[in-house]
């Protein structure tokens, strides 16, 4: 400083300081299987004291840590949802970010199948149809609880129940679809076969009366004689008088 008449003092030296730059990183923990919870946490280092720390989302979530220095801070038990962070840094611009907690899809699928054809056969099958798990994930098939990794096509099945169930590769598990793959209750059988002869020679009043019991109803019958048109019966039910009439005498 210098007055008049030249005369100079000399003031001592003044230091003006600031604090440190703030540095923030941030990590997210999606959750794994559909219910589950996310976690989001921001580690905090510099700046001013006396920090707000704040995380907020449209979907009703609100928690902050205030007059905080530095330090990691939690953010637990997030639902799926779009999220906004702040670091109120007094008298400083906020620093803001985003981050999206997913929801996980729930392993799913849906099922066809095919009875088998007769009585004691094995040729049934069913299908896993659509099998959809969450982006990036792979997934495996259990049929009453054993492993058949990626296979989708069952063939040449026996009779019995089948419990099928998709896991992904990170253990999330589809609801378990029971499948039913059955067979008739008895074999196919043509019960109470009685034949009518013809009365005169050369006439056609013969007949062949019967009964078809087991298999799966309806029935088609069809009669072949040795020679001459066949003839043949639809729509059949189980446990009922069906008959050919009109016959001659012959072989059938």
């Amino acid at each position: 400083i210098t007055y008049a008449g030249g005369c100079k003092i000399n003031s001592p030296d003044y230091i003006i300081n600031q604090p440190d730059e703030i540095v923030i990183n941030t990590s997210i923990v999606q959750p794994v299987c559909e219910g589950d919870l996310g976690r989001f946490t921001l580690n905090l280092a510099g700046g001013s004291l006396g920090k707000t720390i704040r995380v907020t989302s449209i979907n009703g979530y609100s928690k902050e840590f205030v007059n905080e220095d530095a330090g990691s801070f939690l953010f637990e038990n997030l639902p799926a949802g779009d999220y906004e962070w702040l670091v109120d840094d007094a008298g400083c611009p906020d620093r803001i970010g985003t981050f999206t907690i997913i929801n996980p899809i729930k392993p799913t699928f849906t099922v066809t199948s095919q009875d088998v054809s007769c009585f004691g056969a094995n040729d049934g099958l069913f299908q896993v149809v659509n099998p959809t798990v969450q982006g990036g994930r792979t997934y495996t098939v259990f049929v009453n609880g054993v492993s058949q990794a990626t296979q989708t096509s069952f063939i040449n099945i026996a009779p019995g129940n089948y419990l099928i169930k998709l896991v992904d590769n990170l253990g999330c598990e589809s609801d378990p679809v029971l499948v039913v793959v059955s067979q008739p209750s008895r074999p196919l059988e043509i019960s109470d076969l009685v034949a009518e002869n013809v009365n005169c020679f050369g006439g056609n009043v013969g007949a062949i009366k019967f009964k078809v019991l087991g298999g799966r109803p309806t029935y088609t019958a069809l009669l072949t004689p040795l020679s001459g048109p066949t003839q043949s019966l639809s729509a059949m039910v189980e446990d009922t008088e069906y008959s050919f009439s009109s016959l001659v005498a012959g072989s059938y």
